[in-house]
């Protein structure tokens, strides 16, 4: 003789449906075999029924009772693949979720290090917006920086000017202007500075950074500073070549 325990039925009910369990009816299926119900529960939304079954090893269970058996299976199964794609959903949002907070992370750290197109100086930014014709052009990294020790450097392999916070407003839309036409010269080279000082030191003489100093300082007079410290610029033939820099023609 065996008990087995099977899961007949599964029925939905109204939310805040009430039952009573009656007593358990017995069905006689032949000499040896009973079926009898028994374990009844209830939820809110649902109640389930077990059948508990003695069966005589000889004898086959009752058609009805066979077919249980798959149900039960096909349910549980259902129920099982249901947690796992609820596990597979939860984990692919919690992964979406630290992706996003990552890059933001990411984002907010290149940010703080991005060099800035105003410089984070009120005054760098005022000084940057009087630059004659500027808007027409890709703007420059400007950072405001007093690390290198001077009023201001610019980075000829990059696009990165700094300027020193401590630089009197007096000269401050000068050295603008000066290190903007480093920039410029650069790029009228195609961003090679070492084609850029070849030629400028040849025509404004020099070696290093000789010539391109005495360019930036032309150029910057061009664009109506009123400060230089490397040239006053008097010669003429140096005013054209700053001439031709500033509108990005190669000397």
């Amino acid at each position: 003789m065996r008990r087995v325990a099977v899961l007949a039925a599964l029925v939905l009910l109204p939310v805040g449906a009430t039952t009573t369990a009656a007593a358990a009816p017995t069905h006689e299926r032949a000499a040896g075999t009973t079926i009898r119900l028994a374990d009844f529960s209830l939820s809110p939304h649902a109640f389930t029924t077990r059948l508990v079954l003695t069966v005589d090893d000889a004898a086959a269970p009752p058609t009805h009772v066979r077919r249980a058996v798959p149900l039960y299976a096909a349910v549980v199964a259902a129920r099982r693949s249901a947690r796992v794609e609820a596990a597979k959903a939860k984990a692919t949002h919690e992964a979406a979720v630290k992706a996003k907070a990552k890059a933001k992370a990411a984002r907010a750290k290149a940010s703080a290090a991005r060099p800035s197109g105003g410089g984070g100086s009120s005054s760098l930014q005022q000084a940057i917006s009087r630059i004659p014709g500027y808007a027409a052009h890709r703007p420059a990294n400007w950072i405001s920086t007093g690390r290198y020790g001077h009023y201001g450097a610019t980075d000829l392999a990059s696009n990165n000017v700094y300027i020193n916070p401590g630089v009197p407003s007096s000269v401050l839309d000068a050295v603008v202007r000066h290190e903007w036409s480093h920039i410029l010269s650069v790029r009228a080279y195609g961003g090679s500075y070492p084609a850029m000082m070849s030629a400028t030191n040849r025509v404004f003489g020099g070696s290093g950074m000789t010539g391109a100093e005495r360019a930036a300082d032309c150029m910057a007079i061009q664009l109506g500073a009123s400060w230089t410290h490397y040239t006053s610029c008097s010669n003429s033939h140096w005013r054209a070549a700053a001439t031709r820099l500033l509108s990005g023609r190669r000397l």
